[in-house]
Order: structure tokens, then sequence, then C-alpha cells
């Protein structure tokens, strides 16, 4: 009689709880890097929409400082809603422009100040 010590089968492949145990660690850094994935495009789409607003009122800005005055309205190609207004300052010489837009659930206001000898 023979007796063979230390005598093992050599497995080829892998065991199916060490598959399982890969699967579960490519899973979770999947789900991972999708979600900071999609928490930066969110963010971008926001700074585009803030972007859009910001140059909207500037353009807006530069449209009132030759004629200052109040006035409201939604932009048709936008869809962005803006109020203007001109307000007085200490000084008589200088107004204070302001601008504040709203839509795509965020809002941005900007202010400008002005002198009336170059309206």
């Amino acid at each position: 009689m023979i007796i063979q010590l230390g005598s093992r089968r050599h497995k080829k492949g892998f065991t199916l709880l060490e598959i399982m145990i890969a699967l579960a660690i490519i899973g979770t850094s999947l789900i991972m890097i999708l979600h900071t994935v999609n928490r930066h495009a969110d963010i971008t789409y926001e700074n585009n929409i803030r972007t859009e607003m910001y140059q909207f009122a500037k353009i807006k800005i530069a449209e009132m400082s030759h004629s200052p005055g109040q006035s409201q309205g939604t932009d048709s190609e936008t869809g962005l809603a803006y109020s203007l207004s001109a307000l007085a300052t200490e000084h008589p010489d200088i107004l204070e422009l302001r601008v504040h837009v709203t839509g795509h659930d965020n809002s941005v206001v900007l202010n400008e100040f002005v002198t009336r000898g170059k309206e």
C-alpha cells in the first residue's frame, strides 16, 4: 500500500466564491464610477445654465445703460424671465443698474454702477 502525502488535485480555473467576490468588487466600482460621472454631469449642466443666465444679464445691463428705467419680461429664445431696475444711490450722479434673471430653477442678480453723464 502506497500512501501519498501532500497529494492534491491541481485545479484549473476559479471557484464560484472567487468569481462572486470579483463580480462584487467590479460591481461596486462601477456603481461608484457611474455615480461620480452622473454627479459631475449635473454640476456641468448647472454651470452652463448659470453662465447662460449671467451672459443674458450682461446683455440686459448693456441695453439698460443707454436708457435706464424699470421693466420686466421673458426672453422668447431662452425662456429666461428678467426684471430691470435703475436705483438712485447716495451720490446724485451715480445710478445702480440691477438685473434679476430667473429660469431653470436658478436665479442671477447682476448690479452695475454708472454715472448719469454717460447715459
